[in-house]
C-alpha cells in the first residue's frame, strides 16, 4: 500500500515493539505492545506505522483483539518501501513506536454466524486475511463454510501453512488453499494445467449470492475477482476489500 500523506493533526499513538520474527525470507512480523490506553480496532483493519523521522507506511492488522495481546503486523520485505530499512535493520524489539489509530471498512463482523464466507488475497495480502478468519473462526465461532485462497507468484511468498492447515484441521468448516499464479495449486485437483483466480475460488460455486466476501491484495486481481463475483449473483454490500497499492518509495 502507498506510503499515505499524513497530516500534522493525526493522532500518533506510542507503544513498543514487543517481538520481531522472520516468517520466512521475505516477510517480517512485528508484535506491538497495546498501548496503554487501549486501542480499538477490527482484525483485517489497517494502521500507519512511523519511524523516527515521522515517516508513516500504512499495514494491516493480522492479530485480533480478544484474542491477542499485542497488535501484529506482517510486512513484505520486497516491498521496498520507505520504512523497510529501519523495520529490518534498525527497530529492535522494546523500541518505542508511534502508531495511528486503526481505520478500513474490510473486517468480520458475526451478524450471521451461518452465512459462508470466501477470503481470497495475493501475497502479503495474507496477513489481513488471517485475523479475519480467526476473528470468524476461532473468536466467534463461524459456523458457515469458509474458504480462503492465497495466491502468489513463487513458493518463496508462502507461509503460515502450519498455522492455517492445524485450523483446517481443527475446523471442518474451513478450508484452505495456497497456488501459485498460472501453476497447479496445492489442495486442489485441477482439469486443466492453468485457471483464473477466480476460476479457482468460484469453479464449484454457481450461485454467490450468499457468501460475504473478502478480497485483499494485487488491485487488478481484486478487481477482476469482484466483478467475476457479480457475475456469479455476490452482493456489492457482501463484498469488502483492501486493495494493495505498490509502494513508490
Amino acid at each position: 500500500m502507498k506510503t499515505p500523506v499524513v497530516s500534522p493533526t493525526v493522532k500518533k499513538i506510542r507503544t513498543y515493539l514487543a517481538a520481531k520474527d522472520q516468517l520466512n525470507d521475505t516477510i517480517i512480523r512485528l508484535r506491538l505492545y497495546l498501548p496503554e490506553e487501549g486501542y480499538d480496532y477490527y482484525a483485517g483493519q489497517c494502521l500507519t506505522i512511523y519511524n523516527n523521522q515521522g515517516i508513516g507506511r500504512m499495514y494491516c492488522l493480522s492479530s485480533v483483539p480478544g484474542l491477542d495481546d499485542f497488535l501484529e503486523i506482517q510486512i513484505s520485505l520486497a516491498s521496498n518501501g520507505a520504512l523497510i530499512p529501519w523495520i529490518y535493520g534498525e527497530l529492535q524489539v522494546g523500541d518505542q513506536v508511534r502508531i495511528s489509530p486503526a481505520s478500513g471498512d474490510c473486517f468480520y463482523l458475526p451478524s450471521n454466524l451461518h452465512q459462508p464466507l470466501m477470503l481470497i488475497g495475493t501475497g502479503i495480502a495474507l496477513a489481513p486475511l488471517y485475523g479475519i478468519l480467526r476473528d470468524a473462526l476461532v473468536k466467534n465461532g463461524h459456523q458457515g463454510d469458509i474458504r480462503l485462497f492465497h495466491q502468489t507468484h513463487s513458493p518463496d511468498e508462502y507461509y503460515l501453512i502450519p498455522e492455517l492447515m492445524a485450523l483446517q484441521t481443527q475446523y471442518p468448516n474451513f478450508s484452505y488453499t495456497h497456488f501459485i499464479h498460472g501453476k497447479n495449486p496445492v489442495n486442489v485437483t485441477l482439469d486443466v494445467p492453468e485457471k483464473s483466480t477466480s476460476e479457482m475460488a468460484f469453479g464449484t460455486i454457481e450461485d454467490l449470492s450468499l457468501w460475504q466476501l473478502f478480497l485483499c491484495g494485487d488491485p487488478s486481481v481484486i478487481k477482476e475477482v469482484k466483478q467475476d463475483a457479480i457475475l456469479l449473483g455476490a452482493k456489492e454490500k457482501n463484498i469488502f476489500e483492501t486493495p494493495f497499492a505498490i509502494p513508490d518509495n
